[in-house]
């Protein structure tokens, strides 16, 4: 006997999508045809410290190409991503991490609980005298402390350079000597599908002749690291000596935000 081939319902894609398919259309086309307009109308969605005053003011010559969008605007990309929604609705999840090990719990946090955690990293970073000009690199497995970093490093305006926690020492030292790094976040090991991988080794091995000032980990695991004081920070022992506040930086529109090697 044979069985009969399962039928699916047909999907409506926009049955839970935020805007009709009329919507999409309309803002598809003004966006070819008016994407001043259009692009204005997407940034006003966000929060400026200081309104921009042109949308993109880029020129191409045959022997310049300079682009610049929302001249004169200042904002801060962490407080758009968190603080107002921690405003908001601070109760409501906006982070789930789910671990390697599906038996193990997930973890969940709300936008307030989210928020404490990014200002603490913030101040962290602060006490350890991260600035604007020289971008932090983040070396980490996929946990939430790694998104806390670079929303940290936001909200400070210190752009941060996100190398895969799979890439080699070696592929790490030329991505920290690229970007003038003197401060690298990671975790003393990561897990990547029952792998374990050694990112404090690997930093250890990347930074050997680097002159770094700080080695930032994160204790993922129970597995033991070498150390070298002062220059390696335990970031859960720090982060609790911090103030549980810190006010955001506003940075200009074309401020860089990050830096990725692809």
């Amino acid at each position: 006997m044979t069985t009969p081939p399962q039928v699916y319902p047909k999907l409506d894609p926009f049955a839970h999508a935020r805007i009709s398919a009329e919507t999409y259309q309309q803002d598809y086309t003004q966006s070819i045809h008016h994407p001043d307009a259009y692009w204005a109308s997407q940034a006003s969605l966000l929060k400026w410290q200081t309104p921009f005053q042109s949308v993109n003011t880029s020129q191409f010559t045959p022997n310049q190409v300079r682009i610049e969008w929302f001249k004169e605007g200042r904002l801060n990309v962490g407080e758009n991503c968190v603080d107002r929604h921690a405003l908001a609705t601070p109760h409501a999840t906006a982070l789930i991490w789910e671990p390697d090990d599906p038996t193990q719990a997930s973890r969940t946090f709300s936008y307030q609980e989210l928020h404490e955690a990014v200002q603490r990293c913030a101040n962290m970073l602060k006490a350890l005298k991260a600035n604007p000009q020289e971008p932090i690199t983040i070396y980490m497995p996929m946990i939430p402390e790694a998104v806390i970093a670079m929303l940290a490093c936001s909200r400070l305006g210190v752009p941060h350079s996100v190398v895969f926690g799979g890439f080699s020492a070696q592929a790490l030292k030329s991505r920290i000597q690229d970007c003038g790094s003197r401060i690298v976040i990671t975790a003393n090991e990561g897990i990547r599908g029952g792998k374990r991988i050694p990112l404090k080794w690997n930093v250890d091995e990347a930074c050997q002749d680097l002159d770094m000032d700080y080695v930032l980990v994160f204790p993922y695991t129970e597995t033991p690291v070498s150390w070298q004081t002062p220059r390696d920070v335990n970031c859960n022992e720090l982060i609790q000596t911090v103030e549980a506040t810190c006010p955001v930086t506003m940075v200009n529109a074309e401020d860089p935000l990050f830096i990725i090697y692809t």
